[in-house]
């Protein structure tokens, strides 16, 4: 049966609606809502009726009706001043009030001949294989295998069609569908597109579904979504709670994966390429669980724009990750283009469809709007398409339909966005709002803007080329006049209380440069640094403070001080993301400093020459320490104890145990009264370091050290602030773990660090704990593997100028994998460099004794007599330190620091030798049974070797304990010969 209404079809069999013969896209449950309307016009239908007949008598909630109501008034253009189709009966049901008439089926069947001559315009069209890969990830998902697919392919290649006929299919199949668009034009708050896709999931899902009450009883959310909160006071309060982002992150996944235990979702994450880090971090977050979810996450990427920074990167990795499908979207062949091209204009011999081929080169987005120009010919010529390639000169005839009004409304529009609201239309042109809405609605006709959903004042660019036309045909001094305007009204707006975000007004005040207040570009850029440093975000956080200080530079006579605050925020953020002007932004830091005479600032910035204690420093950052706390005043206990505590491990002070020590006792005093969690984690961290014996008794997980329990308790009360931190804390407990044989325990803790190193986004970090932990691989046995990884790690470090990476890379190189060729060319200098601590330098000396440049290693190991190393501090890294020492002086037949080195290792017997590098030199029996062997104690050399060999095969150390066999091999050929040898 079909059912005739005004100018509409409805097929309530096929589900079809059409209006003037043009199918109409709806979703699945507003047609068979229509269909039991107009079945029963005229009559009321209940609200239990409709359940019956639509939801097939599942429980559903009448919210669920209501949505569905609004969508149908939608789709139909029912006015909500004058209901002409559908109206509310209160409290009991609705009624269809227009005359319907019925024809059958059959009846309807006219034959093709006499049928007038009606083109669909939604011809789809050379993407079957497209859509059969993403209705397979569909079906997976369905099935509880969910994944990530990403379209990929230039602009107008079709890639958000493609989304949309899967989420037509989807809809259609009663698949709650939910949209994020990373916004094309100006910045928005970061997570912003998971905000989208949250919103517009909860409203589809009953109230009393499980979704729903995790964002009700979830903290973390009304942050995220600021219009769910009751009162901006709340949500400052909620700000001030610094929400950890992994907290963030897993209640985003929770309500998601929650509406997915209940139903099925596909979820639909627009421009990509064009995110904030934030949300592409979200993303990387959660591909790695997303295939136990019945979630199809699809994604689209504008191959030809990448962002650079964090994002970029992050994204690379989502696209690299298993659970993640790259579908890239190719242009149209000849036939598909004649295919579309014959659906909407009559062309027997394929003259049109090649005219429209050469000039659209298979972009889907140029085909359609070359046929439409055809189309809206009386007498359609090839000939008259004078259109170029370029998107912009291709939709500017569409443009063209409009009047200079028309095309002035548009244009300050385009400064907004892809989206914006008649309000701010109006507050930016100053003009009469009947005359704005007038040339808007002129632009919808056009099909140049539509109109956004349930609103009668939002409107959205039908394509950002569209947008992008207009922005780029305004005149620069009058762009910048438009974007002043747009920043000021936002200004207003957010004053007013309501939700305008710092980034974006920071984009609008930093595009109207040099117009407008330069000093509200720094405070916006600012804030909205702050923002994203809160959500962890410091990719973007670095972007906003970089565009801060451009500003700064354009103020005359700004202050020092705060371009030094400024500098020292995006130096943090550089250092985190690992950005490669992190040394120079530091270095002129370093620079405003010492002009200024500001200590404290030096000092902070001394603290980042200096990576973490163990790990090779930048150049002069001993002295830059000394040279800030000599500026520093004697009240200021927070600077002071923090490079206290930093020079405390650091040389020459590192090479006296009892003098270190108390500097840090000092240190922590320091920071315990100045109540600085930054400085009392660094003291804290100098006191674990000097306090973590070999001796020490190791619990399964964190140590039994107090220093160690309080570094935990300080990261866990300030998760923000000290969100890095654990990460280091971790790789401390691996290498005492490597010490004590735990490998289990090793194993787990690298796994954290990495996994955290990740979720952070800090570059540095995640090179060191996959290093250690292809460095683990190799210990284990796994010689393949591991060396791969650790080549592959070392390029990777060259390419990213991974800070302090130099010296690890060629210790790997020569000492681990026993490649003396690479010494040759490597630019690494392995001078004695008073500044290094005894690990850097033993890590050396062994390093030059594996290259076999035994005079530069035994001149280099003669620079700390033998005498001093029994006041070595007995820190985390003492056994790495005299292991490295110990096979050294054994190669180099060093008698006097073989004997120290023998009787300084005998305390320790049960352990292993490991330190910062974290490559076991082998168990303290094999090492001490290296000497004794250089001092000619044979039978006491072989003795010990055996116990050694034992003790590394129980470990589980495969590496060490095959380098303990070959030399036991050895010492007993060489007794076997001097035995035959006697008379």
């Amino acid at each position: 049966m079909i059912f005739l209404f005004d100018d509409y079809e409805l097929d309530s069999d096929c589900n079809d609606l059409r209006r003037n013969g043009k199918p109409l896209k709806a979703e699945h449950v507003v047609l068979r809502l229509l269909s039991a309307l107009v079945e029963d016009a005229g009559q009321l239908v209940t609200k239990a009726a409709l359940i019956e007949r639509v939801w097939d008598d599942r429980a559903v909630s009448e919210n669920v009706i209501t949505v569905a109501m609004v969508r149908l008034r939608r789709l139909l253009g029912d006015d909500a001043n004058e209901r002409k189709f559908v109206v509310n009966v209160h409290g009991r049901g609705y009624r269809f009030v227009r005359p319907v008439s019925k024809v059958d089926r059959t009846a309807a069947q006219v034959p093709v001949e006499l049928m007038p001559t009606r083109k669909q315009t939604t011809s789809f069209v050379g993407r079957e294989q497209v859509m059969q890969r993403l209705r397979t990830s569909l079906a997976d998902a369905r099935q509880g295998q969910g994944n990530v697919l990403v379209l990929i392919g230039e602009p107008g290649i079709g890639k958000t069609r493609a989304a949309e006929q899967l989420a037509d299919e989807a809809a259609a199949a009663g698949i709650p569908v939910a949209w994020g668009h990373c916004q094309e034009a100006g910045d928005t708050p970061p997570l912003w597109p998971w905000a989208q896709l949250v919103r517009e999931l909860l409203e589809k899902l009953p109230l009393d579904s499980a979704a729903v009450a995790a964002a009700a009883t979830a903290p973390e959310l009304p942050w995220l979504l600021p219009r769910a909160s009751p009162s901006s006071a709340e949500r400052a309060e909620e700000r001030k709670a610094a929400i950890g982002k992994d907290r963030v992150f897993t209640a985003v996944v929770q309500v998601l994966q929650s509406a997915a235990s209940a139903t099925p979702c596909l979820l639909i994450l627009e421009d990509l390429h064009r995110a904030d880090a934030s949300t592409v971090e979200l993303l990387h977050f959660w591909v790695e669980s997303i295939s136990r979810a019945r979630v199809l996450l699809v994604g689209t990427v504008r191959s030809t724009e990448r962002r650079g920074g964090a994002a970029s990167a992050e994204l690379a990795a989502v696209l690299g990750h298993r659970n993640c499908m790259r579908v890239p979207l190719q242009r149209l062949d000849a036939p598909s283009v004649t295919a579309y091209v014959s659906t909407i204009l009559d062309d027997p011999d394929g003259r049109l469809a090649r005219a429209v081929f050469a000039k659209s080169e298979g972009n889907p987005f140029f085909m359609v709007e070359l046929a439409r120009q055809l189309s809206s010919m009386t007498s359609p010529e090839p000939e008259l398409l004078a259109v170029t390639h370029e998107a912009l000169e291709l939709v500017r005839p569409r443009l063209l339909k409009l009047d200079a009004a028309g095309n002035g409304v548009l244009s300050s529009a385009s400064v907004i966005g892809r989206n914006f609201d008649l309000r701010l239309v109006q507050a930016v042109l100053d003009a009469d709002l009947t005359e704005i809405m007038k040339n808007l609605d002129c632009a919808v006709t056009s099909e140049v803007l539509i109109v956004a959903p349930d609103s009668r004042t939002v409107f959205a660019f039908s394509h950002d080329l569209l947008r992008a036309a207009l922005y780029e045909s305004i005149p620069p001094a009058e762009l910048r006049r438009l974007h002043l305007r747009v920043a000021l009204a936002l200004e207003a707006q957010r004053l007013s209380g309501e939700t305008v975000s710092a980034a974006l007004l920071a984009f609008h005040f930093r595009a109207a440069i040099p117009e407008g207040d330069l000093r509200k570009t720094v405070e916006y850029s600012a804030r909205a640094a702050e923002d994203a440093s809160a959500l962890f975000a410091f990719g973007d956080a670095e972007r906003h403070l970089r565009h801060a200080l451009e500003a700064l530079s354009l103020i005359p006579n700004a202050s020092t001080g705060l371009r030094m605050k400024l500098l020292l925020h995006q130096t943090l953020c550089a250092r985190v993301v690992g950005a490669p002007e992190f040394e120079s932004l530091l270095r002129e830091l370093i620079r405003l400093a010492r002009e200024c005479r500001a200590g404290s600032v030096l000092a902070r910035a001394g603290l980042l020459l200096d990576l973490h204690p163990g790990f090779p420093a930048l150049a002069a950052s001993r002295q830059t320490l000394e040279e800030a706390l000599s500026m520093l005043p004697d009240d200021d206990e927070e600077h002071r104890g923090a490079l206290l505590a930093r020079l405390a491990i650091s040389a020459p002070i590192a090479y006296d145990a009892e003098a270190s020590q108390a500097q840090a006792e000092l240190a922590v005093t320091l920071s315990r009264r100045s109540g600085a969690p930054l400085a009392l984690y660094g003291s804290l961290f100098a006191k674990l370091y000097l306090e973590a014996s070999p001796t020490a008794v190791l619990t399964s997980t964190s140590g039994q050290s107090e220093p160690l329990r309080e570094l935990d308790l300080l990261c866990l009360h300030h998760p923000r602030l000290l969100s890095v931190p654990p990460i280091a804390l971790d790789l401390h407990r691996a290498i005492l773990c490597l010490q004590t044989g735990d490998l289990p325990t090793m194993l787990s803790a690298l796994e954290r660090a990495e996994a955290r190193a990740r979720r952070l986004h800090c570059r540095e970090w995640t090179w060191h704990a996959e290093r250690y932990r292809a460095l683990a691989q190799l210990q284990l046995g796994q010689v393949t593997q591991g060396t791969l990884k650790l080549r592959a790690l070392h390029e990777q470090a060259r390419a990213l100028n991974i800070l302090g990476s130099e010296l690890l890379c060629l210790y790997d190189e020569t000492v681990v994998l026993g490649d003396a060729s690479t010494m040759r060319a490597s630019p690494v200098s392995l001078q004695f460099d008073p500044g290094d601590p005894p690990s850097l330098w033993s890590t050396k000396v062994r390093t030059l004794v594996a290259a076999d440049l035994h005079d530069e290693a035994d001149a280099m190991l003669k620079m700390v007599a033998s005498e001093r190393l029994a006041a070595l501090p007995r820190d985390r890294d003492y056994l790495g330190t005299l292991g490295a020492l110990a096979r050294s002086a054994a190669s180099l037949g060093a008698r006097d620091h073989a004997t120290v080195l023998y009787d300084l290792l005998a305390p320790h017997h049960a352990y292993l030798s490991a330190h910062v590098a974290f490559h076991c030199e082998g168990s303290v029996p094999q090492l001490r049974a290296e000497l004794a062997w250089t001092l000619g104690r044979g039978d006491e050399a072989r003795s010990l070797l055996e116990a050694g060999l034992k003790q590394s095969a129980d470990a589980g150390l495969v590496f060490v304990a095959d380098q303990a066999r070959r030399t036991l091999a050895t010492y007993r050929d060489a007794r076997s010969n001097n035995e035959s040898a006697r008379p």
